[in-house]
């Protein structure tokens, strides 16, 4: 999952503060529209990765995706 750098905030290098329509949208790009509604309606504006952990994880958000979106899968390159 891919969330744009001005839709995060970090405390200490983590993922504190992000928008829940970053992380949405994020599930839609994935596919994942079940579970995009589902972020839209449980989660909050803002979402804080520490307080809405428990809500994240209900929805099957990886935070570590969220963290590095290096680490998200993106269109492969070939030359």
């Amino acid at each position: 999952m891919t969330i744009h750098p001005t839709d995060i905030s970090h405390l200490g290098g983590h993922l504190v503060m992000l928008d829940k329509g970053a992380v949405a949208a994020a599930l839609r790009r994935q596919g994942d529209h079940d579970r995009a509604q589902q972020a839209e309606c449980a989660l909050p504006r803002q979402v804080d990765t520490r307080r809405d952990a428990g809500l994240l994880h209900r929805l099957d958000v990886d935070l570590d995706d969220l963290e590095d979106p290096a680490a998200a899968p993106g269109p492969s390159d070939s030359a």
